[in-house]
C-alpha cells in the first residue's frame, strides 16, 4: 500500500508514477494536481482520502450500486470486523460515491463507534441501519444526511447523537428502546415519526418550530420534565403518554387538537397551558394524570371526547357553553371533583353518561371577565340528586338569590358556608323583599 502523505510534503503527482506495480494508493485532500496513469490493468485499488491522511477505511465492507443510479453506492458491514470502530470510506474502491447507509447495514453488530470520511455524500442512513447495537453509544450524523429512516438506531446503545443540519426528517422508531439521554433536534427538521424518540432517557427536550407534525407515541416513555409544544403542529396520539417525570407542559397557538391520549398516564403533570386555537380534546388526553389538579378549558373547545379527564386529580373544572359535544365517561373516577357549567342543564350534544360518578354539578354559572367562576343561581347547585338550598333565612324579610363560590377557603364550619367539594365552597347570598 502506498499513503501519499499530505502537504507541503507531496504536492502533485505525475503521470505515470506507479506504472508496472499493483498498488493500493491513498491519496490526501491537499495534493494538488493529480496525473495518474490508470488505464493499466494491474492497479488493484484507488482510494481518494478527504481529510486526514491517517483515515483508513475498514477492510470488508459491502458497497451495493443504487438502484437507478450509475455510480452512487451504499455501504453495509459486508465482511468487515463486526466489532470495534467503522471507518466508511467517501468513496469505493473503484471509486463510486458512497450516498447511503444501506437498510440493516450495520445491524445486530457489536461495532463501538462509526467515524465517516471527510468529504463524504452520505445523505440517507437507511432503515434499522444501526438497529440492535449495544455498544455504540455515540453519533454523529455527517452533514448531507436530510433523512433518517425507520428503526434507524432502535435498540441500540446511543446516549447521544449529533444530528446534520440539513436534516428534514426523523422516520418512525428511529431511537426507539434505546439509551439516547440527549439530542438537540435541529430546527430544519419538520417531520418526527411514530416513536421516533420512545422509550429513551431524554429528560430535555426542545422542539424547534419548523416541526409540523409528531407522530403516535413519538415523545412517549421518557424522562423529560417540561414541553413546549410549537406552533400549528399535527400531533399524533398519545405523542406524550407516559412520561412519569412530566410537570408542565405549554401548548403555543395554532395547536387545534390535544389528541387521543396526548398525556394519558403523565402522572406528575401539573400545569397544562391549552391555547384559544384549540378546538378538540381526544379520548384519554388527560387520563390518569393524578397530579393534575385544575386546567382551565378555553372558550374556542367545541369537543371533549371519552375518559378526556378520567382518574385525573382535578379538584374543579369550569364547562364554557360553546362545549357542544361530550363522550362518555369524561371524568369518571374523578373523586374529589367539582364541575361548573356554563350551559343551565345538560346540552342535547353531551351524552347522558358523560359523567356517572356522584359529584357535584353546578350548572348556570356566571364567570368574570377572565372566565372564573363567580356566582351561580338557586337552582343551579345540584349533586346528581337534589338542589342544595340554603341552610337557613337570615331574616324573614330577605330570600336567597344565589351562590357565591369561594375557592380554596382554608376554615370548616365557616358561617353559612356549604362544602360542596374538595377545596370549593359556596356561601349563599340574600336579598331584601
Amino acid at each position: 500500500m502506498y499513503v501519499l502523505r499530505s502537504a507541503p510534503i507531496i504536492t502533485a503527482i505525475g503521470r505515470g508514477v506507479f506504472w508496472g506495480s499493483t498498488p493500493t494508493i491513498i491519496i490526501p485532500q491537499d495534493a494538488q494536481s493529480l496525473n495518474l496513469y490508470t488505464h493499466a490493468d494491474n492497479w488493484s485499488e484507488l482510494r481518494h482520502l478527504f481529510g486526514s491522511v491517517d483515515f483508513v477505511p475498514t477492510e470488508g465492507l459491502a458497497f451495493t450500486r443504487i438502484v437507478g443510479t450509475t455510480d452512487n453506492y451504499e455501504v453495509s458491514i459486508g465482511t468487515a470486523n463486526r466489532t470495534g470502530d467503522i471507518f466508511i470510506p467517501a468513496w469505493t474502491p473503484g471509486g463510486g460515491i458512497v450516498t447511503a447507509v444501506a437498510n440493516s447495514g450495520f445491524r445486530n453488530t457489536n461495532i463501538t463507534g462509526v467515524v465517516f470520511q471527510a468529504g463524504l455524500n452520505i445523505n440517507r442512513i437507511g432503515t434499522f441501519a444501526f438497529a440492535g447495537t449495544p455498544n455504540l453509544t455515540g453519533f454523529a450524523l455527517p452533514e448531507g444526511v436530510t433523512t433518517v429512516g425507520n428503526s434507524a438506531f432502535e435498540g441500540s446503545g446511543i446516549t447521544n447523537v449529533i444530528f446534520s443540519n440539513g436534516l428534514t426528517r426523523i422516520e418512525n422508531r428511529v431511537f426507539y428502546n434505546s439509551a439516547l439521554a440527549s439530542v438537540t433536534i435541529p430546527n430544519s427538521v419538520n417531520h418526527i415519526g411514530d416513536r421516533a424518540f420512545a422509550n429513551t432517557s431524554i429528560a430535555n427536550l426542545t422542539i424547534p418550530s419548523s416541526v409540523s407534525h409528531i407522530g403516535a407515541w413519538a415523545f412517549s416513555n421518557m424522562a423529560i420534565t417540561s414541553i413546549t409544544i410549537p406552533a400549528g403542529v399535527v400531533i399524533g396520539q398519545r405523542a406524550f403518554a407516559n412520561n412519569l417525570a412530566l410537570t408542565s407542559v405549554i401548548i403555543q397557538n395554532g395547536v387545534t387538537r390535544i389528541g387521543d391520549g396526548m398525556f394519558s398516564g403523565s402522572s406528575a403533570l401539573t400545569s397544562v397551558a391549552i391555547p384559544n386555537t384549540v378546538t378538540g380534546i381526544g379520548d384519554s388526553a388527560f387520563s390518569s394524570t393524578a397530579s393534575l389538579r385544575n386546567i382551565v378549558i378555553p372558550r374556542s373547545v367545541t369537543s371533549i371526547e371519552t375518559f378526556a379527564f378520567s382518574t385525573s386529580g382535578l379538584l374543579s373544572i369550569t364547562l364554557h357553553n360553546t362545549i357542544a359535544t361530550m363522550g362518555r365517561d369524561v371524568f369518571s373516577n374523578n373523586s374529589n371533583l367539582t364541575i361548573f357549567a356554563e350551559a343551565t342543564s345538560r346540552p342535547s350534544g353531551w351524552r347522558t353518561d358523560w359523567i356517572v360518578s356522584n359529584r357535584p354539578i353546578i350548572w348556570g354559572v356566571e364567570l368574570d371577565g377572565s372566565g372564573a367562576v363567580r356566582r351561580f343561581w338557586r337552582t343551579a347547585l345540584n349533586n346528581n340528586t337534589a338542589t342544595v338550598n340554603p341552610p337557613y333565612n337570615p331574616h324573614p324579610n330577605m330570600i336567597f338569590n344565589y351562590w357565591w363560590v369561594e375557592f380554596g377557603r382554608e376554615s370548616y364550619g365557616v358561617y353559612q358556608f356549604n362544602h360542596i367539594g374538595m377545596n370549593v365552597w359556596v356561601q349563599p347570598r340574600w336579598i331584601w323583599v
